[in-house]
């Protein structure tokens, strides 16, 4: 893997947190599209992507990408606590309304982030890789989901 990423051509000198970071990008893509794709009832979560759509995207651009998908993927995180914690409807909403607001930041920014890194050739490539990824895990989260679902170990696995 580090020979293929050493071989694309870098804007500027890449180094690891170059690698870390262009990793975290697709860990965050991946995660939320994968976690959230097993679920139903998505109207609060794809309300909150909406939303997360529209204002995400402008604070990223003024305080930077890396912090920014620091703070959405703890905020992802915490919020899908929220979704399994509580036993009461209104910790699933807004639990569901934050997940979706969450992973609204890769879904917009991510092509952005890859840019920023990459010449126009070797951008191709890391574009192509990310929405593979994406598109995979919406295929394989609904199914991973009504196996857990209907299995006898339950969501505990």
């Amino acid at each position: 893997m580090l020979d293929l990423i050493s071989k694309l051509r870098y804007r500027r000198i890449g180094d690891l947190r170059d690698s870390g970071d262009i990793l975290l990008y697709h860990l965050v893509g991946i995660n939320s599209t994968f976690c959230n794709s097993a679920t139903h009832k998505n109207h609060r979560y794809l309300i909150g992507q909406a939303i997360g759509s529209l204002v995400l995207p402008p604070f990223t651009e003024s305080f930077g990408r890396r912090p920014s998908y620091i703070i959405g993927c703890a905020l992802f995180s915490v919020s899908n606590i929220l979704v399994a914690a509580p036993n009461h409807v209104a910790g699933v909403v807004v639990g569901r309304f934050l997940s979706g607001f969450a992973s609204a930041l890769p879904s917009t920014v991510a092509c952005g982030s890859l840019e920023d890194i990459w010449d126009a050739r070797a951008r191709i490539w890391a574009l192509s890789i990310w929405v593979i990824a994406a598109v995979a895990s919406l295929g394989i989260g609904p199914v991973m989901g009504t196996y857990l679902a209907t299995s006898t170990l339950g969501w505990s696995v």
